[in-house]
């Protein structure tokens, strides 16, 4: 079993797919997905978040709109988000209409 999940990159609003490389994502894979240092950001969407943990002390921080309108998180650089269930639950009570932009993102059994 491998997991699964997506890159939201800063200004833009393509949704790039990731699978792990074994059955966990590395510290290698997570820091390519957010361009360097990771950070955990808590929510209370029951979502796997990281963020760039030194993305604010860049020269020109950029917001990233995408993770804000999905799930009201306020972080500047690309955002990584796994937990299928997680999203699963997540889209069904809060987004259902964007339920469409996830239909091939699936946790792999």
């Amino acid at each position: 079993m491998s997991q699964s999940g997506f890159i939201l990159k800063v200004g833009s609003l393509d949704i790039i797919y990731a699978k792990s490389e074994d059955k966990e994502f590395n510290l290698k894979e997570l820091q390519g997905f957010v361009g360097g240092l990771i950070e955990y950001v808590p929510n209370n969407h029951e979502l796997e978040v990281i963020a760039n943990e030194e993305g604010l002390l860049f020269p020109d921080p950029k917001f990233n709109q995408l993770a804000h309108y999905l799930f009201g998180l306020e972080l500047v650089g690309d955002v990584f988000v796994f937990n299928g269930i997680g999203l699963q639950n997540y889209l069904e009570e809060h987004k259902p209409e964007l339920k469409f932009m996830f239909a091939n993102y699936t946790e792999e059994e």
